[in-house]
């Protein structure tokens, strides 16, 4: 479900709930949906079937390392074309044995 179609759900909802005289209450894992239900969503411009059309094409071609050593990206933004970092970076997280559970 997108948060699009959460909010038209929740809008009815909120409607019919309090038509009835109850309290509404909304909860939410993330927040992501309770957001888009507070504050609205951004109106971006519509789905471009040409634009995807032309991703599906250069993603069928290959795009190198995952995308990331595109010429035409690298050209434009070498920090993002290159991130993330070619090698993983891990951290071992220990337990404090001093720890008070």
């Amino acid at each position: 479900m997108t948060a699009a179609r959460f909010v038209d759900l929740a809008d009815r909802a909120i409607s019919e709930i309090a038509a009835r005289g109850r309290a509404v209450i909304i909860c939410d894992g993330t927040g992501l949906y309770v957001r888009a239900l507070l504050l609205g969503l951004f109106q971006g411009p519509p789905a471009s079937p040409e634009l995807r059309a032309d991703v599906a094409r250069q993603a069928e071609a290959g795009c190198g390392d995952r995308g990331r050593s595109r010429p035409g990206l690298v050209s434009r933004d070498v920090k993002t074309a290159t991130w993330p970092p070619r090698r993983p970076v891990f951290a071992h997280i220990r337990p404090n044995p001093d720890a008070v559970p």
